[in-house]
């Protein structure tokens, strides 16, 4: 039995010329109300990771954003 309810997220990202990943930080924010419902910071280097598990209490549809720290600035989703 699936549960629609229970959500991973996980990202990845690359970087270049010495540069270094610090941080992902993913924002989960209702479509219909505008509510940011999770907020999940990671501190990481990897390459890539995936949070934990969660639970939305709400049926919907939702929007990920993904930001990334680097050794240089942040990188969000949208501009990947």
């Amino acid at each position: 039995v699936a549960d629609r309810t229970i959500v991973t997220v996980g990202g990845s990202a690359g970087v270049a010329n010495g540069a270094t990943i610090k941080k992902y930080t993913f924002v989960i924010t209702n479509k219909k109300t505008g509510e940011v419902v999770k907020r999940i910071p990671m501190d990481s280097s990897k390459l890539s990771v995936v949070a934990d598990s969660f639970n939305l209490a709400t049926d919907g549809t939702y929007k990920v954003v993904l930001t990334v720290e680097t050794s240089l600035g942040t990188s969000t989703n949208a501009d990947c």
